[in-house]
């Protein structure tokens, strides 16, 4: 496969002062900025709307308990949705509104998709998995303020060192994780939720796109769970084609019951995009809902992408 290698961190680190002044008055500004631009965005049907909404005000929620940080605060009421992730939230929600769910396993996806869904379908038996250690002990603590903790199990490995039994679940979702899981590994990944599936069980899934297939290293070991590396650079994600999609997903599960995909408008911007947003102090995270909104679009296929994409797909466990 091919590997393209991507410096998603300045070379020369900026040397500006990290200390926000006026914080208290900054956070207001732009807290009113970005409620301004999404409820825009709201109004012309732009996607992932509600999850954002969700988020903010529960974090200010919290805040005002004095359950979080106003630092904390800041980002999670600010920029609550990064980029794809309205994309991903909107149809991941919407392919699973029809779905009964009882037994509910997430593999590591951002964790207020999870949450979204065990507070509005009333869910009791969740399992959430997650490698990183850091990262799971946040979503344990977010989950308390939510007030859905108790509701839930949580597990710091990867899934194939769980016992978990098999055929016990109704649901497995996995939003943007598979991609950062080497090939020589994924496979069994995607053997392993088959068959912890229910026989008539779901799986969601999404992973990013191109019309060629490719791994793209970064100058950064974004997990912490990658060995110490000799030229600098990390396994960060693979992007997927149509044939590598049937490789991995249709031939386990066969045509998935729901798909969407979406990408840049413009080839290019996804990663100028991310790179602003990791290297600029100044980046207008206040604008996130917009900025997916007007250069990101629908597309039929993968092969008509003009760039980066994501493809979410729902599969039904049918043919165990």
């Amino acid at each position: 496969m091919k590997k393209v290698y991507s410096n998603v961190f300045a070379e020369i680190p900026s040397k500006e002062v990290h200390a926000i002044k006026y914080f208290k008055v900054r956070f207001v500004v732009f807290f009113i900025k970005s409620f301004i631009y999404a409820l825009w965005v709201s109004i012309i049907n732009g996607l992932g709307i509600k999850f954002h909404f969700f988020i903010s005000f529960n974090s200010l929620k919290a805040f005002a308990n004095r359950k979080i940080s106003l630092g904390t605060l800041y980002h999670l009421a600010i920029s609550p949705l990064d980029s794809f992730r309205y994309f991903e939230f909107h149809y991941g929600y919407e392919f699973l509104e029809k779905i009964n769910i009882v037994g509910y396993l997430d593999i590591s996806s951002p964790r207020f998709f999870p949450a979204y869904l065990i507070k509005k379908r009333k869910l009791n038996s969740v399992i959430m998995l997650n490698p990183d250690t850091k990262d799971i002990k946040n979503t344990e603590e977010i989950y308390k303020f939510l007030g859905i903790h108790n509701r839930c199990k949580f597990y710091n490995n990867v899934i194939e060192n769980c016992d978990f039994e098999k055929n016990s679940f109704d649901l497995i979702t996995s939003i943007s994780v598979l991609e950062h899981i080497p090939m020589e590994t994924v496979n069994q990944t995607i053997k392993t939720i088959k068959l912890l599936l229910k026989s008539d069980g779901y799986f969601l899934v999404s992973v990013p796109v191109a019309k060629e297939a490719y791994d793209e290293f970064i100058n950064f070991n974004e997990y912490n769970l990658q060995e110490e590396s000799k030229d600098g650079y990390y396994f960060g994600q693979r992007f997927h084609d149509e044939i590598l999609i049937n490789e991995l997903f249709v031939d386990n599960f066969g045509e998935p019951v729901y798909s969407k995909i979406y990408g840049e408008k413009e080839s290019g911007f996804f990663n100028q995009n991310r790179f602003n947003k990791i290297n600029n102090i100044n980046y207008p995270s206040f604008k996130e809902s917009y900025f997916f909104h007007n250069n990101y679009k629908e597309y039929s296929s993968i092969d008509t992408l003009t760039g980066a994409g994501v493809a979410i797909y729902l599969f039904k466990n049918s043919n165990n």
